[in-house]
């Protein structure tokens, strides 16, 4: 089953335009795997950026982790304010 998560708007870190993403929730069943166009699947926790070699776009670190924080499907790490690196 696939659900909409939310719609997030910020500014492009490269271009003077807006970007606009929409987030959905989906639950499979196994595990995910990489295919045809996907090269890589990664979890992302709080702690992204951080200790773990991904970075992910100002808008999932600004809004949508926040928001997935706050909805309890990501655990918070309570070692350092993802913002504040």
């Amino acid at each position: 089953m696939i659900r909409p998560f939310g719609t997030y708007t910020a500014s492009s870190a490269l271009e003077d335009e807006q970007v606009r993403v929409q987030v959905f929730i989906a639950n499979i069943d196994g595990e995910p795997e990489p295919s045809t166009e996907i090269v890589e699947l990664a979890w992302v926790g709080s702690d992204v950026g951080r200790n773990n070699g991904l970075s992910v776009g100002s808008v999932f670190a600004e809004q949508v982790i926040p928001d997935l924080i706050e909805e309890g499907m990501i655990v918070p790490d309570e070692r350092q304010d993802l913002w504040n690196d």
